[in-house]
């Protein structure tokens, strides 16, 4: 009896243990192959987010009718979502892609969805590649398989039947593009991840394989089916480049010499994000503190001091840096200067007018802001997000150029009047620069002594360009090239006439964080309204990319090729 009931406690036990081993593996089995159930937002949330998104886009941005129709064409594509949003709701991403196509036809880059897609991002699920793009073309410029090294240099012919040129126009529809060049950018990064690449080929099934057809170097197409399942921090393999490189480990430009004699310097500007005078013109503003300190931790391996100005001289300054290049560079005698934008997609261009003050002089800084005219739209969210301003102050500050008040949500044009004012010859030169760079405390004094006004202009200087220079680093190429720069590289992708100045603001149910553009530029006012872009003046080719072997830094090899044939 004893034994009987042993043996009953023992099976039960073995009976509760493998149901838990059960409940255990299917809870397991659930998490695996279930996707967590998205939230659904009903029909009344998502219209009052579209409201929203509206009055967003009508109070913040200058124009948002100027490239989309006009304001009954943008009214009609608002009411359509409204139409669009089904009686049972939509999840955040669902939603999100149909008011995508709204916000793209507004054809400003700036003013986007900032919020991402969900995705892996250490296993994105596009492309198995790392994409460059040169002309009209993009090409295989990284593979993350030994295997793969044969593609490097490959130009994209279709995916999943569907051709490059497709691509693209289905691209327009879906992101605010400017030009074909600003597209190929894009059409790099959405076809590196999973859901922004079903977004432009529906065609593909969603798995882990995808189909392409590439072009080899040589010119035979290949038709390839790749595994999308790659890690992305797996180690990229890609062309060596012959370009010594200055240190950019703690900042995000520098320079040096390219050869022993100091004939050829290269300034190499990678990001317009992180330097002290960048810092001094916004700290007005807004409280920056915080964004400040990361940087100066970064630079100097420590923690920041809580005092800001000593956080401001631990940050790596412009102007110093370019003071010591240049007074170098006049010592040695140096003939050529490279400065290198193909890898800078933006920031603050503050950067670009240091560096025409001490190049090309005080009289090039001027014309530069002469033909550099903005529009600023005062909305409400604008000194919200800029408590340092103030309706009352700038009034204070324009009533030296104009006669009347403005008030919130008017538009600013006190850059235009500044520069007509000193075109006229009724303010001077000192005063004009001082209105614009007042807050930039370390720069002003610098035009006040005139000490480094054009330190040194070497015989040549080349600026590089991709189709990534975008932003700031657009203004700062054409500001280089209003100077007397020569470009050199591919097209930029940015366009002259247009928006940019973002700020950022959140749909209340959604969530869905916006980028909107603040500021209108009107570079090129002979083709007012048209996406009039850069162009170099010495073009990159794919041909000359496979003569430098697809090297990474083949702009910086193609000018070094020119100053040579200058010799001749």
């Amino acid at each position: 009896m004893e034994i009987k009931k042993r043996i009953f406690i023992y099976l039960i036990i073995l009976f509760i243990i493998t149901l838990n081993n059960n409940v255990m593996r299917a809870q397991v089995k659930s998490q695996i192959e279930d996707p967590p159930v998205e939230e659904l937002f009903s029909k009344e949330k998502l219209t009052s987010d579209t409201r929203q998104l509206v009055d967003f886009l009508e109070s913040i941005h200058p124009d948002p009718y100027m490239y989309s129709g006009g304001k009954v064409e943008f009214n009609r594509k608002f009411q359509n979502i409204l139409q669009s949003i089904p009686s049972g709701g939509m999840t955040k991403d669902e939603y999100a892609r149909l008011i995508r196509p709204f916000i793209a036809s507004i054809s400003d880059a700036h003013t986007r969805i900032a919020t991402a897609y969900n995705y892996d991002k250490e296993q994105p699920g596009g492309l198995p590649f790392s994409l460059g793009s040169v002309e009209r073309e993009i090409y295989v410029n990284g593979v993350y398989d030994k295997k793969d090294r044969k593609l490097i240099g490959a130009r994209l012919i279709s995916v999943e039947g569907v051709t490059l040129e497709q691509m693209m126009k289905r691209l327009y529809n879906l992101f605010g593009i400017e030009n074909d060049y600003h597209c190929l950018i894009m059409l790099k990064d959405y076809l590196r991840i999973k859901p922004y690449l079903a977004d432009i080929i529906p065609e593909w099934d969603g798995s882990d394989k995808i189909k392409l057809v590439l072009e080899l170097e040589k010119g035979d197409l290949i038709t390839l089916t790749k595994n999308t399942h790659i890690n992305d921090r797996k180690d990229l393999i890609m062309p060596e480049s012959k370009i010594p490189l200055p240190d950019l480990t703690r900042s995000d430009f520098n320079y040096v010499f390219l050869d022993r004699d100091k004939e050829t310097a290269l300034l190499k500007i990678d990001e317009l994000t992180a330097y002290r005078e960048m810092f001094e013109s916004i700290a007005n503003k807004k409280d920056i503190s915080a964004t400040a300190a990361a940087y100066y931790k970064r630079y100097n391996g420590k923690e920041a001091p809580d005092n800001f100005e000593e956080i401001l001289e631990g940050i790596p300054s412009a102007a110093d840096l370019f003071k010591d290049l240049l007074n170098e560079m006049k010592s040695a005698g140096t003939k050529n200067l490279i400065v290198d934008l193909s890898k800078n997609t933006g920031g603050n261009s503050l950067m670009s007018d240091i560096l025409i003050y001490f190049l090309y002089g005080q009289d090039a800084l001027v014309e530069i802001i002469k033909g550099t005219p903005s529009v600023k739209k005062l909305s409400s969210y604008y000194f919200e997000q800029n408590p340092g301003k103030s309706i009352d102050q700038l009034n204070r500050e324009y009533s030296r150029i104009q006669s009347y008040q403005i008030n919130e949500n008017d538009y600013d044009f006190s850059t235009e009047k500044y520069i007509n004012l000193a075109t006229s010859g009724k303010i001077d030169i000192k005063t004009g620069l001082g209105i614009k760079y007042g807050g930039i405390k370390s720069f002003m004094q610098e035009i006040i002594s005139g000490e480094n006004n054009r330190i040194y202009t070497p015989e040549n200087v080349f600026v590089t360009s991709s189709h990534n220079t975008f932003s700031s680093a657009f203004t700062f190429l054409r500001h280089l090239s209003i100077s007397g720069a020569s470009i050199v590289g591919s097209t930029s992708g940015q366009s002259g006439n247009g928006f940019g100045n973002l700020m950022y603001v959140s749909l209340s149910n959604t969530g869905i964080r916006l980028a909107i553009s603040k500021d209108a530029y009107l570079v090129y006012p002979e083709v007012k309204g048209e996406r009039k872009v850069l162009s170099p003046d010495y073009k990159l080719t794919y041909e000359m990319l496979k003569e430098y072997h697809f090297d990474p830094n083949s702009e910086i090899r193609y000018a070094l090729k020119i100053f040579e044939s200058m010799k001749e």
